[in-house]
Formats: C-alpha cells, structure tokens, sequence
C-alpha cells in the first residue's frame, strides 16, 4: 500500500482485520434502471484466508435517492434483505440518482455506488383507416400504448367518429 500512489476519484477502505469485520462490497447487475425494473445486486465479504470475495446472506442491502440539499423534498428510502446467496432483488421507485449500500451486522459497510433510474420506455401508434374525409363519413381512429418492458402491455382503443362540416 505504501508504493500506491492516488489518483483523483480513488477511494480508500481502512479496515483491520485483527477486529475479525471484513469489508462488504456490493455487485450490482446495471448502473441503469427503469422505475420499478428490478436489479440484482451481489452482497459480498472479503475472506482473508482465501483472499476471495465470497457471498454474504441476509445483508440489508439499502437505495437512498440523490436530492440537493435545498430541494425541500424529503428524501425516499428503500431497505431491501439479500437471500441466502447473498442476492437482492432491488426496485427503485422514483427518477433520478440513487445511492446503494450494503450492511450486515459485524462487517464493515460496503462502498456507495450510484444507479441512475429513468422512466419508462413507452411506444404510441395512432392510426386512422384513410388519409381523407368529407362531411358524413366516419372516422376509424385507433391509438396503441405499449410498454416496452418485460412482458409487453398493450392498451388500444378504437373509436368511430362522424366527420362534420366544419363551422
């Protein structure tokens, strides 16, 4: 450690082993989410003896949402528990930044890493069932919302209009 030399944006962990609390990290599957969509996120200790990073259940893995201080708007928290294999399944409920973290008693807190959390991808489809109308015809319109999602969620709706001269 003595021959490192820092660069701007290294982060040092101090911790002592003879305590017998090993560093936590955290793993997750993206830095990029949709509201809602699920990230996995791997909680993992530091074994000294093997010098591997090895999965550490039932850690509480936690999301803190990124706000400035002087946005008057109360933080949003989210508390979420790892399995037995030391896995989260994390969903983040707002845009914006979000700070993950993971803690399990007797380890030292794994590092903060950001997940940036955006909206939905949405597709719109209108149509209509022909290019001109004249007073007495009826419009077909159709509008298709679709989530773009997992598994497609596919709202339309048709409607019948009467084309009216105008005034």
């Amino acid at each position: 450690a003595a021959d490192y030399v820092l660069s701007d944006g290294d982060e040092v962990l101090w911790y002592y082993g003879a305590w017998g609390e090993q560093p936590l990290r955290v793993v997750l599957s993206s830095n990029r989410t949709f509201v809602n969509v699920p990230i996995l996120v791997r909680v993992e200790a530091l074994n000294d003896s093997t010098g591997s990073w090895e999965p550490v259940p039932n850690a509480l893995v936690y999301a803190a949402q990124k706000l400035p201080a002087d946005s008057g708007i109360p933080p949003i928290g989210v508390v979420t528990p790892a399995n037995e294999s030391g896995v989260a399944e994390l969903r983040l409920p707002g845009v914006g930044t979000w700070e993950v973290w993971a803690e399990a008693e007797h380890y030292v807190r794994s590092d903060r890493h950001e997940v940036v959390v955006e909206t939905s991808p949405v597709s719109v489809e209108v149509w209509v069932d022909k290019e001109e109308y004249k007073p007495g015809d009826v419009m077909r319109l159709g509008i298709k919302v679709k989530n773009e999602l997992g598994e497609p969620q596919v709202v339309t709706f048709e409607f019948e209009l009467e084309v009216y001269e105008p005034y």
